[in-house]
């Protein structure tokens, strides 16, 4: 998914920013059946379908926390990860 907006953005400096994001990743989520029937499920909550498949994947790989600063999303609940904003994930973290 990274990969695939990443290569829509149409400005260059900022997909040059972000391309090496594979590097520095701790894990990477491959499609599969299991990501995009979890996706599907999550758009069902009216969320978009490149951001459920971001959540897919951050379910797939076990992640505690889908940090965003969308509102739409803030506002969901999705029982299997958190969805947080930046300033309340510091915040958690520091507790």
């Amino acid at each position: 998914m990274m990969d695939y907006e990443n290569s829509n953005n149409p400005y260059e400096e900022k997909r040059n920013t972000i391309a090496p994001w594979k590097e520095i990743a701790d894990n990477y989520c491959p499609s599969s059946d299991n990501v995009l029937s979890t996706g599907l499920e999550i758009m069902k909550l009216g969320i978009k379908p490149k951001d459920a498949l971001h959540i897919a994947c951050a379910i797939e790989n076990d992640c505690e926390f889908f940090i965003t600063t969308d509102r739409g999303i803030l506002n969901k609940t999705i029982a299997e990860i958190k969805i947080i904003n930046p300033i309340d994930f510091v915040r958690e973290m520091e507790e």
